[in-house]
Order: structure tokens, then C-alpha cells, then sequence
């Protein structure tokens, strides 16, 4: 069995795609034992190697005119021109045989030009796109936000056959991530705003955080590894004796969340790591589309998203020391993400095994 997967990251992107891949491809090799390759772009700031650091093949696409724009560097929401898209479908099909058994792709800036391409190479594509603003023509489509409906989902889909998988447990985060058990103090804080933060959020919160008023609190600081800003961040904080930065990959989260409290995070992957451990972290969104996907979570009082346009010290403390009951938040995260693996959960609906 062969599965191929087409995604990218960047300064732009941030490592989003790449790593929900990467946790649904180390399950299929666990179960399938599959041949498994990435196809992915050499952008600015691109997180390839985590993708070899996995073990997994990566095929670089070649840089040059045709296969690359300004639009590809300015903007990661855009899509991608037809010539670009077409360009990309050559070269795979000159790479590849066909019968390929499952291509995920997972990306903005490709739509149903680049998989009705593919469609020669396999009869399964499976199209992973959490925004919904763009036409497929696909086998499977995956939106784990709860944000839009079905029905506004299928008027994407150019081929209404397509099987559509639109619940929080296809949320696509890793394995190791496990609710905790028992409630703890809320002094330890976790930060982290994304890989790139181009709002420079990260330096905005700890203005604030700098207060006498959060002085009981401890925060641990993650500066992403293509945030631009570290140096203005670390002048900051360096005289601050409960803030710490640090600008590193962490291997085991599942051990560094045991060993804090709560988590101020942006509305991505972070998030969704934060809630399936039994926080209820403080969002600050760093887009448009990460204020609708979460803003079901916000109804249903599973985040707390904290405002910049306004104040923020008041709704920030007040939020910290909200001890809302532990154990009904835990029983509402646990009903609303039925917690087993995502990515098992795909592969079990795609009947891979």
C-alpha cells in the first residue's frame, strides 16, 4: 500500500499542516506498515524537517517558474493559480505510478483543479481542509470544526458523492495528548502563539502579564522557531522573575502539560492539545478563520478567548483564577471529543484496515 500526502509549511504557514499529517501517517505505519511519501514545496521557513525527523520520504517540489509565486509567499489562504496547480500534477504523475491507494492532501492554496488531476493516480483522494471556502472534487473530506454545517459544506463539493467527516473526533492531534485525572492549582502557565506569530502577539500578552496583579502566576513562554521577534520578547522579560522564554521544539508534550496548570494559546493545534488534557485555555486568535472554528468552543464554555481590543489585565486575571468545577469540564470535554484517537478515527472511517 502506498499514501501519499501534499502539504506545506512556512514562515507564512507556520507547522499547522505538517505536523496533523505527520500524526495521521504514524499511525497508518503503525497499523498498515504503508509506503508513505510527502510531497511538499522548499518555502521560506518551512518545517520539512520534521518530516524526516519521522522517518517518513519527502519529495521536494523543484524551484522554479511555474511552481512558485509571490502569491505562494504572501499568502498561505489564497489559491493557488491553475498553471501552479497543473504544474504540480505533472510532476507527481512523472514521480509516481498509479494505483496509489490514498492521497491526503492538506493544504489552502489547492482545490479541485489539483485533485481532479490526481484522480488518474488513485480513486481515493482525501481532501483535509478546516477553513471550507473553497470547491473540492474528492472521495473523502475532512473539517473537524463544528462551526459550519453539513449542508454548507456539501456546497463545496463538486462530486456529491463525497463522504464528509465533520466532528471533533477527527481532530487531528497526537496520540500521546491525555486527559488528565485530577485538578490542579492554576498557577503554571503555558504560552505559545504559534510558530510565527506575525501579529507579535506573544510580546502584546507579556506587556501585560508583566503586572504586579499576575505576579502569583508562573509562565513559561514558547517562542515559535520562525517568530522574528525573540530578541525584542527576551529584553522584555529577561529582569522578570516569573517569566521564562524559550525558543525550542518540545519532544514529549504529553509529559510538559502534566507539569502546568492552563494554557494561553492561538486558535490552532495548541488549542485542541490544551482541551483533550483538560484545560480551558485562554484563546487569542490570530486570524479570521481561527475566530469561527472557534467560536462553537466558545459557546459551549470548553475555551475562554481573551480580547486585544480592549483592557486586557481584568478579563486576563480573571480568567486565570476562574476555577470553573474541573470535573464537569472534564465530563463536557470528554462527551464533545469522545476521546480516542483522531487519527485512528480516520483511518476507521476510510475502512483502511
Amino acid at each position: 500500500m502506498q499514501i501519499i500526502f501534499r502539504v506545506d509549511s512556512s514562515n507564512k504557514i507556520g507547522a499547522g499542516h505538517i505536523n496533523r499529517c505527520i500524526h495521521l501517517a504514524k499511525e497508518l505505519r503503525i497499523l498498515k506498515k504503508a509506503k508513505i511519501v510527502f510531497f511538499c514545496k522548499k518555502l521560506k521557513g518551512n518545517f520539512n524537517y520534521l518530516i524526516k525527523k519521522n522517518n517518513f520520504a519527502v519529495t521536494i517540489f523543484p524551484e522554479k517558474k511555474g511552481m512558485i509565486s509571490k502569491d505562494i509567499r504572501s499568502s498561505h489562504f489564497k489559491r493557488w493559480r491553475n498553471e501552479i496547480q497543473k504544474n504540480e500534477i505533472n510532476f507527481i504523475k512523472k514521480k509516481l505510478k498509479k494505483n496509489i491507494s490514498f492521497i491526503f492532501v492538506d493544504h489552502y492554496g489547492l482545490d479541485f483543479v489539483w485533485e481532479k488531476g490526481v484522480k488518474e493516480l488513485t480513486n481515493k483522494v482525501v481532501v483535509i481542509d478546516d477553513i471550507g471556502d473553497k470547491k473540492h472534487f474528492c472521495n473523502y473530506y475532512i473539517n473537524f470544526h463544528n462551526y459550519l454545517s453539513r449542508k454548507k459544506l456539501k456546497m463545496n463539493l463538486i462530486n456529491k458523492d463525497t463522504k464528509i467527516l465533520n466532528d471533533y473526533k477527527y481532530t487531528l492531534v497526537s496520540k500521546k495528548i491525555k486527559l488528565r485525572l485530577k485538578k490542579n492549582k492554576r498557577k503554571n502557565v503555558f504560552i505559545y502563539l504559534g510558530s510565527t506569530d506575525k501579529k507579535n502577539m506573544t510580546y502584546k500578552l507579556l506587556q501585560c502579564l508583566k503586572n504586579e496583579y499576575f505576579k502569583k502566576f508562573k509562565f513559561k513562554v514558547l517562542i515559535g522557531m520562525n517568530n522574528n521577534n525573540f530578541k525584542k520578547i527576551y529584553n522584555l522579560t529577561k529582569n522578570s522573575n516569573n517569566i521564562s522564554i524559550f525558543k525550542k521544539q518540545i519532544k514529549n508534550f504529553d509529559n510538559y502539560y502534566k507539569k502546568i496548570d492552563n494554557t494561553i494559546t492561538a486558535g490552532g493545534v495548541t488549542m485542541y492539545e490544551s482541551i483533550l488534557f483538560g484545560f480551558r485555555p485562554l484563546v487569542i486568535t490570530q486570524n479570521k478563520f481561527q475566530e469561527k472554528s472557534s467560536s462553537d468552543l466558545i459557546k459551549k464554555r470548553i475555551i475562554k478567548k481573551i480580547h486585544f481590543k480592549k483592557d486586557k489585565t481584568n478579563e486576563i486575571l480573571s480568567a486565570l483564577n476562574t476555577n470553573k468545577n474541573f470535573y464537569e469540564h472534564r465530563s463536557l470535554t470528554n462527551r464533545l471529543f469522545r476521546f480516542k484517537n483522531g487519527a485512528r478515527n480516520i483511518i476507521n472511517y476510510l475502512n483502511i484496515l
